[in-house]
């Protein structure tokens, strides 16, 4: 129990403390301002560089951004090339380490970032040459030499990695894009481990030489400067940059499905179902429906409290904290449209009832005037505010010269938006969203939502993590004449044996963890007493050992402690700690059930059920691989997994000396590692204080 209120207490004191808004009134729709896009300069350099300058003096700064314009790049392999990119261009140049740069910009104290297409700067007016002179050495002389800042990106980015393997937003996310593109295309393909070890410092400077050219690039210049200043600027740091070649590419265009679909990613630890509804849309912001398509989907679900997907099933419903849809546009490929929420397990054949019957009104049925006037004011006023930043105009220049879009598509944007009418509204509802070709894509536990959705009449398949096909997990391999006793008897034997258990009245602990959360390590020091007491404590010892969380229980009471406040445990917690044994509690189960075999991590495991728990038995080794525990948080279930391996012998016992806890909603999993154990350790009362 108390890895769980310890993991629950982080969580709540590294969160985020939401803003109260009232939602119950729709916000008013207000007039929107003038839109004034001012002017804009534009000019080229003589290797090809394109510039874009805005003015604008209100402050003494300028903002200077060089941006590639690519096709999408297949990494294959080496998937990962193009996360790793922005960091190592700044890893060091053929004139400076990456600390001798690292020093300068922090001397300068000019904001600078970098990604796989560009880099930029946003600097004082009177620190503008120094700043844009690092700017230039590093878009220009990039070396690609540190391996030691390599190996340490690879390393947070396959830390980034695991960490999504149990995330739902990250699982949906990546399974759609395998479903609608397929794992051979650069927005169906997707990162692993070994695509991120793969990558040496020769595939990053080989990307660097083929796509780092002016030929690729536009300069875009904002701020407290003037045409002539920016072209000196631009000159004197740019005009001998390599003019090379424009990067090409071509793909084959994805279709939809024939028949809409419902495609499930079991993740039997989820107490919510999240739902996303997709399917391959032709959109394009040069489409003569472009604005007629915004406002479909603004009136659908991505127009806040007013749309309807948030009306019907937040409002009315309550099923959800938000339901919405998105419809991007793509000059290169196709764009997709999705629509999607998180439901509770046991509405998620209703939900999905709801979503598609809002699909088929908005292909179906003219909006009403109302929603049309109401969703116009709306996009008016984003827009308005988006002008606010000067930067706006010139990416909006760039996106009109990359996209092919006509140099008046934003000059004459309002009056488009404004005269788009209900017909053109439905027409390009019927076009780009597909309620009959679409996937329902449900990242759930299948167990629960499976029965419900079979009623619905639509093909189920099934899918894991990285989008292959997989069998129904909701069909298990009989256990044969195994029962849960005699899987955890089989346990028991392999760990030590139950004498050798019953003889431990005491166990004390001592792990480092590492939480992404937080900014060093951690180390968490238990202390377990039979029956029932226990007292955890975690600290950041490089920080003077700063209090992270403690949690006590004597006996009979208890507390949680985090930096900001102490509080006693209530009457149910009491008596759910009072009912557990912290040291080992499968010695004390009576009411266990063996659900069958289940795969998980590839193989065969048993899977035992027991109060708010279930855990899962390998069934060749017999160890304990996960377990998955149903905490109240706030008045809703939350599934806690915490994962168990590198068992290793102790005083003739077996125990895990590594173990991972996830929780939904933290930014990635707790992972510890067992430093130190003592069995049978003389205790006083004084340790549970």
């Amino acid at each position: 129990m108390k890895k769980y209120i310890i993991a629950l207490t982080l969580a709540f004191t590294i969160g985020q403390i939401n803003a109260q808004i009232d939602r119950s009134k729709a916000p008013i729709s207000a007039q929107a301002p003038e839109i004034k896009m001012g002017d804009v300069a534009q000019f080229k350099l003589k290797n090809g560089l394109n510039v874009i300058v805005v003015e604008n003096h209100k402050l003494p700064q300028v903002r200077v951004s060089l941006n590639l314009d690519l096709p999408p790049i297949l990494e294959s392999d080496k998937a990962g090339i193009t996360s790793l990119m922005g960091d190592m261009l700044r890893a060091g140049t053929t004139q400076h380490t990456k600390e001798e740069l690292d020093l300068k910009i922090d001397e300068l104290g000019s904001s600078f970032w970098s990604y796989s297409e560009g880099a930029g700067v946003s600097s004082l007016t009177k620190q503008l040459d120094p700043s844009v002179a690092i700017l230039a050495e590093i878009i220009k002389n990039a070396n690609f030499t540190n391996q030691k800042e390599l190996d340490k990106l690879k390393k947070q980015q396959i830390t980034a990695l695991e960490s999504e393997a149990k995330n739902p937003d990250a699982i949906s996310s990546q399974v759609s894009q395998v479903l609608l593109f397929g794992k051979n295309h650069p927005y169906g393909e997707y990162m692993t481990k070994e695509t991120i070890e793969n990558i040496s410092l020769a595939d990053l400077k080989e990307y660097y030489n083929q796509y780092f050219n002016a030929s690729n690039a536009y300069l875009v210049i904002v701020g407290d400067i003037n045409e002539k200043q920016a072209k000196k600027l631009a000159d004197h740091y740019f005009s001998d940059w390599k003019k090379g070649t424009k990067a090409q590419a071509s793909f084959s265009i994805p279709t939809n499905v024939t028949k809409t679909e419902i495609d499930i990613i079991d993740l039997p630890s989820a107490t919510q179902s999240l739902i996303n509804i997709t399917n391959l849309a032709p959109l394009k912001k040069s489409n003569s429906d472009y604005f007629a398509a915004r406002l479909a989907n603004t009136i659908l679900g991505s127009g806040g409290f007013g749309s309807r997907l948030f009306q019907n099933i937040r409002e009315d419903k309550g099923w959800t904290y938000g339901a919405y849809s998105g419809l991007s546009s793509d000059a290169d490929v196709i764009g997709v449209f999705d629509a999607s929420a998180k439901v509770r397990n046991e509405v998620t054949d209703s939900a999905v009832i709801e979503f598609m019957k809002e699909l088929n009104k908005i292909t179906s049925e003219k909006p009403t005037s109302d929603e049309v006037k109401n969703m116009k004011t709306r996009s008016t006023g984003i827009f308005a505010l988006r002008l606010e930043r000067p930067e706006t105009a010139a990416n909006y220049v760039l996106e009109e010269i990359t996209d092919n879009l006509g140099e008046d598509f934003y000059k004459n944007y309002l009056k488009n938006l404004n005269n788009t009418t209900d017909s053109e509204i439905l027409a390009a509802s019927k076009k780009y969203i597909k309620p009959n070709q679409a996937r329902i894509i449900i990242v759930g536990k299948a167990e629960d939502i499976v029965p419900g959705l079979r009623k619905l009449n639509y093909p189920i398949h099934f899918y894991d993590r990285f989008g292959n096909p997989t069998k129904d997990p909701t069909i298990k391999k009989s256990a044969g004449k195994a029962t849960a006793q005699s899987v955890l008897n089989d346990y028991f034997n392999t760990i030590g044996g139950k004498e050798k258990l019953q003889a431990i009245t005491s166990i004390k602990e001592i792990y480092d963890a590492d939480f992404s959360a937080v900014p060093a390590p951690l180390k968490v020091y238990n202390l377990k007493v039979a029956p029932n007491k226990f007292s955890t404590t975690v600290t950041i010892p490089s920080m003077n050992n700063a209090l992270i969380s403690k949690l006590v229980f004597d006996g009979t009471k208890g507390y949680e402690q985090s930096p900001q406040s102490k509080a006693d445990f209530d009457a149910t917690k009491i008596q759910e700690l009072k009912s557990e044994n912290a040291l080992f509690p499968q010695l004390h189960y009576t009411n266990s059930v063996l659900k069958g075999i289940v795969q998980l991590n590839g193989h065969d495991v048993y899977e035992v059920v027991t109060n708010k728990k279930t855990e899962y038995y390998n069934t060749q080794t017999h160890l304990l691989e996960r377990e998955i525990r149903i905490e109240d948080q706030e008045g809703k279930p939350v599934a806690i997994t915490t994962d168990f391996s590198n068992y290793k012998e102790f005083e003739g016992i077996k125990i895990p000396y590594s173990n991972e806890l996830t929780i939904p909603g933290m930014p990635s999993s707790i992972k510890s590692t067992l430093k130190e154990v003592e069995f049978n350790i003389e205790t006083s009362d004084l340790d549970f204080q």
